[in-house]
């Protein structure tokens, strides 16, 4: 079952994130070097999705997703305030 992850604040300032950071930008750029040879259709498709989730890992330090309610997203409010 897919559920919603928890709205988490990243500080982006941190070492980890740091650490994250450089170690996707060098697997993104392995990726894009590997893309460049000769490959077939599906494994270059493979390449462009993987470069590109790299990407948008990189890009929540651009672009950070807004924050989500708490609870449970798939129940429905209560009409009864519980």
């Amino acid at each position: 079952m897919i559920t919603e992850m928890p709205a988490v604040e990243i500080d982006y300032e941190s070492r980890t994130w740091k650490s994250i950071r450089d170690w996707a930008r060098a697997k993104r750029d392995q990726c894009r070097r590997r893309n460049d040879a000769a490959l077939s259709s599906d494994e270059t498709a493979i390449l462009r999705g993987t470069i590109q989730a790299y990407k948008d890992l990189l890009a929540l330090e651009i672009n950070p997703p807004p924050a989500q309610p708490s609870g449970d997203p798939f129940k429905p409010p209560s009409r009864y305030g519980e």
